[in-house]
């Protein structure tokens, strides 16, 4: 150790992390109860160098699992050298295929037009021509999800001054996705002239930075139910023209 840094070798290989921090921020590991060691869910084998065992894993692992060496990546802290090997693999699927019926209804675009799908776990997208052909789809993970696997969790992060960090985030994977499906489609991303992201109340306030307040207590009572159309600029995008309609 040096520096206060540590080396966690991680599938056999060496990893340099700052001392202090949880496993599962140091390596990236998801902790979908936003770490509070409530969900049990990100479970590893680690030894060395490591903070003592936490009254939050005790609850949460066997008497076997903690003699096998057991731990809650999000309640464990890297206090030096030490190793790290993954408990399970999950495997995700993301859906991106259907059908759907088309209007013939003149559309918002004149090239090419995507419609996105912003869900709490993964992130779904398909290009079109302004004809109604699909051209490309795509998708991934939500990365808000380390801020929590579940809506109020990322509620709580956005109230407690993670708005910015949560908007930035996801605006991010749609520019990657943007660039991904003009990509598969042998595009310019810029020539992308207008982009429709649907999902729940929740996913568009942080998308948009939006005050949650109203979410986090009953009623539950929004006070912003989109149906509206903002810039590409106006909510961090930046693969697209600033000026590119994005309906909400």
């Amino acid at each position: 150790m040096e520096n206060n840094t540590a080396t966690v070798w991680q599938n056999g290989s060496p990893i340099t992390v700052a001392c202090g921090a949880t496993l599962a921020d140091a390596l990236g590991i998801e902790a979908p109860c936003g770490g509070r060691g409530s969900c049990g869910k990100c479970k590893v084998i680690a030894s060395g160098a490591l903070s003592p065992l936490s009254e939050s894993e005790k609850a949460k692992l066997t008497t076997t699992e903690i003699t096998n060496g057991v731990r809650l990546a999000c309640r464990t802290t890297v206090l030096g050298d030490c190793t790290v090997l993954p408990l399970t693999h999950k495997n995700e699927q993301i859906v991106t295929d259907g059908t759907a019926s088309h209007s013939s209804a003149s559309p918002l675009f004149q090239c090419y037009g995507v419609a996105l799908d912003v869900g709490t776990t993964t992130l779904a997208a398909r290009l079109y021509t302004a004809d109604g052909k699909l051209l490309a789809t795509c998708g991934r993970i939500n990365p808000q999800g380390q801020f929590g696997a579940d809506v109020i969790s990322r509620i709580e992060a956005s109230l407690n001054g993670n708005a910015s960090a949560l908007a930035t985030q996801i605006a991010s994977a749609i520019d990657a996705m943007l660039c991904e499906l003009a990509a598969k489609a042998d595009v310019p991303p810029t020539e992308i002239d207008a982009l429709c992201i649907t999902g729940n109340t929740a996913m568009l306030y942080l998308l948009t930075a939006s005050d949650p307040q109203a979410l986090s207590h009953a009623p539950f009572a929004a006070d912003r139910l989109f149906g509206e159309v903002l810039t590409a600029g106006e909510i961090g995008l930046a693969a697209i023209a600033p000026h590119t309609p994005v309906l909400l």
